[in-house]
């Protein structure tokens, strides 16, 4: 096989390597420091991703992922968080999820105070409102 055949079939093969890669790193792990908390209502199950512990007014992504009663991914959902601390009023912090399918949204944000924060994840599902809410610590980092 000359050098040119070669290198032929090595580009040929870089898209599939690429592709690959790409999918080992989307598996479903956990990021590093992440954990998970489960809530079901009305035969929805609500899958919430994030830090363990968060540290104040760093950014982050937090993950909801949505499964039916038959354990079935719910896409084309609208889906959103609401972010509030029980013990301080806060200004409505309210970002809209990214979806990114298999029934999986993505949301980007921050905490702007530490101490305990629930996280209550809203989803429009066939025009009915579901609504859980989770708890999230966050630290002062110096």
């Amino acid at each position: 096989m000359s050098t040119d055949d070669r290198w032929q079939a090595n580009v040929r093969r870089w898209p599939l390597v690429c592709l690959i890669l790409l999918l080992v790193s989307c598996g479903g792990r956990l990021q590093q420091g992440y954990t998970t908390q489960t809530l079901e209502t009305n035969g929805f199950t609500f899958t919430y991703e994030h830090p363990e512990t968060a540290d104040m007014l760093k950014d982050y992504d937090l993950f909801i992922t949505i499964t039916d009663a038959d354990g079935k991914p719910v896409d084309q959902a609208t889906v959103f968080l609401d972010l509030t601390m029980p013990a301080m009023y806060m200004p409505p912090q309210q970002p809209i999820a990214e979806a990114l399918g298999n029934g999986r949204y993505r949301v980007s944000t921050l905490f702007t105070m530490e101490g305990e924060w629930h996280v209550h994840a809203h989803a429009i599902i066939n025009g009915t409102t579901q609504t859980v809410t989770f708890n999230q610590n966050v630290a002062y980092q110096e």
